[in-house]
């Protein structure tokens, strides 16, 4: 696993977790045990309750009181509704950073494109996606 330097322990465990989870590594309903987490990343209960916290911000896990955490089911309505959503919200992100788009982050997205031409597999596909409309949409300055 790779060490982001601005990353601590439970935001690499739920980049890990989401990667699994994603790739169908874990699948949809798979309790998520933090006693087994901890162990596998070799640290105290505390950080792998925030990496679950932050799997539920994602929409990835679900927390159920007395019972833990579990992996969340994708319904396929709601994926959809939820590219709609997206897809509109980018579009005005896109116009307020047309302006501020440089040759720089133009040639950047162009490779990122062509990554994602030459992926053989669905993660390497969407690890260039992302970083395309991250390069594209961040001079928007909307967080």
């Amino acid at each position: 696993m790779a060490k982001g330097t601005d990353d601590t322990i439970a935001v690499r465990i739920s980049k890990v977790l989401a990667d699994r989870i994603i790739s169908g590594a874990i699948e949809p309903g798979a309790r998520l045990r933090q006693d087994h987490i901890a162990e596998e990343f070799q640290t105290s209960h505390v950080p792998v309750r925030e990496a679950f916290r932050r799997l539920e911000a994602q929409g990835l896990a679900i927390g159920e009181p007395r019972r833990g955490v579990r992996v969340a089911s994708f319904d396929l309505g709601e994926v959809k509704e939820v590219a709609e959503m997206r897809a509109a919200l980018e579009v005005l992100a896109l116009r307020h950073a047309a302006p501020h788009l440089t040759s720089a982050i133009l040639d950047l997205a162009e490779e990122a494109t062509k990554a994602g031409d030459k992926s053989r597999d669905v993660r390497s596909w969407e690890e260039a996606n992302r970083a395309f409309h991250r390069l594209i949409l961040a001079p928007c300055g909307m967080p």
